[in-house]
């Protein structure tokens, strides 16, 4: 195929390091029940292209279609195409670049989103509004990665507490994962893609083939994706925060693989009412603890030979049905019914026993029922209303094999106690009520209650124990109250004071193993950790605008952290306590800004700014709270054309290409602040994790209607580095290139 003279100028005109990225289309407006899929319209189509978007409509902070620039509270939505661009491998990696969250890994199959200064059980994990996240979530986990990106349309991110509507572990934030479905629109059709990736860091390639079709008035969806990861690389330049050895020039072990599905069946039923059932399946093969195997200053002689996760099997179900009718005194209606069946498999031999191999498997089944129901009461007042319930029952197990002698003997106790149970019920309402002038005043209020029922049939641990049976009930009121008020068209502020709590789960009341800093011992004696949190923001969306800050002041209760407790045998053991008070002081700032509508050539330019940070205390401990991430920072310049006619240099060739680029600088600061468990971490350097920043290049073009080709190239200077609180270190220099077929 002969090549297109838009390309010759495309790759003549490519930004400069002067130059630098503004965001591509919004998401269309949707509801929960049925977010839109990916546009594949005609690509010259004038609306398939504009430049900056209006403020998106979102679902997760009130549980309803609103637009983000009326809800009174830090939310941001990433839709599909959107995350596509930064050619992420796992869903996880598709926030890297979400201003005021921080992805901690401990391995490349992880991905722990910190959110306002609270990472894994702290952020509540959803899935189309259903609670994803489970009783055994550490406190670094690899749970998002069993996602696949590829099954969502959207992902929206509330920053700071959202309890009254979604209960225990929303406390620093929620992280809500939209489903892809196909939408019903009373044309039969058939669609679909094919996806190519390669990335040369960890020599991955990635795999993706889905189509959907309607007919009838049914809408099916069918996805699978490939992923395979090997050994990465870390930079070269710029030190080494851990001094952690490679070997060949790679991380080793970080390689793994896994296989994704995910398949979904809508029916329309009438005018107002749908019908749809969700399968997602995820399956990844012996993904290492590298944090555990790979040495490094801290952990110079690693105790273990061998240490994986395998299964890690996500298996998730959910039958839906959604009525809407805008304007009716039943506004909105839904019953969702789920079943989340996660496996998690670990699989470890140590140094000083290499004949002994301990396997350990945890395999959860958990029901859960929601019920919701928007009332419009009059025009002005929008009445939330629901409950829902979710019963979780854990078996765990262990045994050890042994090599030599041929034999498999059952261990005292898995993981967690065998047999528990964690049921979570909740209740809430909440109305919307709109005061005029652009004054709106949304107030919530919620029930929890959390049962817990477990034995460890009089194991000890260590010096501890022996340990027997617990039986206990938490209950919680939480509140909301946030006013907002609309200055003019596009713009507005806010002012929230929210009450959030997380009761302990199975992985602060019940582990026996291991865990970075040592070994963890159960701890009965605990309560639930509460937050009130104080924000004040604005918001700015229009045609050439994307912005949003906030501050906020969290003062946290009880606040459940690691603490040490004894050492026994040379090894130091931990238990979860509370800590009593804590507050985590934050700022965020994000801005999108179209800077040029049009230069000589007809091209978009648009910049891109952003900076977070957490600070917090453990005021009882008088030491900082552990694991915050550094504050951090991104700055870009975005250049694009979206191939409509009247474009001098386009229209001269007689081509039109829909093309982007963009350039930007991420980076983060030193941190220093550590708390003492912190200091103990295997994963955090001696002095802190150090400061480090990346220059990255960006460009994707529509080749053809049907296919699009996207480069990246990453971590231009090759710099080492590292997230505080990682694993391991970040890719070093990496090409990405991916293609995308639509038919």
């Amino acid at each position: 195929m002969p090549i297109s003279p838009v390309w010759i100028g495309f790759l003549l005109q490519a930004p400069s390091a002067q130059s630098l990225p503004a965001p591509p289309p919004a998401p269309a407006p949707r509801t929960a029940a049925s977010p839109a899929p990916p546009d594949r319209s005609d690509p010259a189509d004038d609306d398939k292209h504009p430049i900056i978007p209006f403020a998106p409509v979102v679902v997760t902070p009130t549980r309803g279609a609103e637009s983000s620039l009326e809800v009174p509270a830090s939310v941001t939505v990433l839709d599909f195409e959107k995350a596509r661009q930064s050619l992420p491998i796992s869903t996880p990696d598709a926030l890297r670049e979400v201003a005021g969250l921080t992805l901690q890994k401990s391995n490349q199959g992880a991905g722990s989103p910190v959110l306002r200064g609270r990472s894994g059980k702290d952020v509540l994990l959803l899935l189309d509004g259903q609670r994803f996240s489970n009783t055994t979530f550490r406190r670094n986990h690899q749970y998002l990665n069993s996602i696949d990106l590829f099954a969502l349309d959207a992902i929206e991110i509330v920053h700071g507490p959202a309890s009254v509507l979604y209960g225990s572990d929303a406390m620093g934030g929620a992280v809500n994962l939209l489903a892809r479905r196909r939408k019903i629109e009373g044309i039969d059709g058939f669609s679909g893609r094919v996806v190519l990736q390669h990335e040369t860091a960890n020599r991955s390639l990635l795999g993706h083939v889905d189509a959907d079709a309607e007919i009838d008035g049914w809408g099916f969806l069918a996805g699978v994706t490939s992923r395979d990861l090997g050994d990465l690389s870390a930079g070269r330049i710029g030190g080494d925060p851990l001094h952690a050895q490679d070997q060949g020039g790679e991380q080793v072990p970080t390689a793994y693989r896994g296989r994704d599905l995910n398949l979904s069946v809508s029916r329309r039923l009438g005018d107002h009412d749908t019908l749809d059932w969700l399968m997602l399946y995820s399956r990844q093969w012996n993904v290492p603890a590298s944090d555990r195997l790979i040495a490094n200053e801290k952990n110079p002689t690693p105790s273990d030979l061998e240490h994986d996760f395998d299964p890690q099997r996500l298996r998730w179900h959910a039958l839906r049905w959604r009525h809407d009718d805008d304007g009716a005194l039943l506004e909105t209606f839904q019953a969702l019914a789920s079943l989340n069946a996660p496996v998690e498999g670990r699989r470890r031999v140590k140094v000083s026993t290499p004949t002994l191999e301990t396997v350990e498997r945890d395999e959860l089944f958990a029901p859960g029922l929601s019920l919701h129901a928007g009332l419009r009461v009059d025009p002005a007042h929008l009445l939330t209303i629901g409950g829902e319930g979710y019963f979780e029952r854990l078996d765990s197990r262990g045994v050890t094999i042994d090599h030599t002698a041929g034999t498999t003997t059952p261990n005292a106790s898995g993981r967690y106690p065998d047999g528990a149970h964690y049921d979570t019920l909740g209740v809430y309402a909440q109305d919307e009520w709109r005061l005029g002038n652009g004054w709106e005043w949304v107030n919530g209020l919620r029930y929890s209650r959390i049962a817990v029922d477990l034995d460890f049939e009089g194991i000890t641990v260590g010096t501890a124990g022996p340990f027997g049976a617990f039986d206990e009930t938490y209950d919680d009121v939480s509140f909301a109250t946030g006013l907002s008020k609309e200055l003019d068209a596009g713009r507005a502020v806010y002012a929230s004071l929210s009450r959030g709590f997380r009761a302990p789960n199975l992985d602060d009341l019940a582990v026996v193993g291991d865990f970075a800093a040592g070994s963890r011992v159960p701890n009965f004696d605990i309560e639930p950790e509460r937050v009130l949190n104080l924000e004040l923001g604005a918001k700015q969306d229009d045609a050439r605008t994307h912005a949003q800050a906030a501050v906020a002041v969290a003062w946290y209760e009880d606040l459940l952290t690691s603490q040490f407790a004894f050492n026994s045998g040379g090894t130091d053991f931990y238990v979860v306590d509370n800590a009593d008070r804590a507050v985590i002081y934050t700022a965020e700032f994000a801005l999108e800004r179209a800077v040029i509508e049009a230069d000589a050539r007809g091209w978009r330019h648009s910049a891109r700014f952003q900076a977070a940070a957490s600070i917090g205390r453990n005021q009882s401990a008088n030491e900082p709270v552990s694991k915050i991430p550094a504050p951090e920072g991104l700055l870009g310049w975005r250049i694009e054309d979206d191939g409509r006619a009247g474009n001098p240099l386009t229209d001269r060739l007689a081509v039109h290409h829909p093309w982007w680029s963009e350039i930007f600088a991420r980076g983060a600061l030193a941190q220093r602040r550590l708390a003492q468990v912190d200091q103990s971490d295997p994963r955090i350097p001696n002095s802190g994790t150090p400061a480090w920043w990346t220059l990255n290049l960006r460009a994707g073009i529509e080749a053809t209607r049907t296919t699009t080709i996207t480069l990246a190239l990453e971590n231009v200077f090759n710099w080492r580095y590292r997230i505080h609180g990682s694993g391991i270190d970040a890719p070093g220099r990496t090409l990405v290139a991916a293609l995308e077929w639509r038919f």
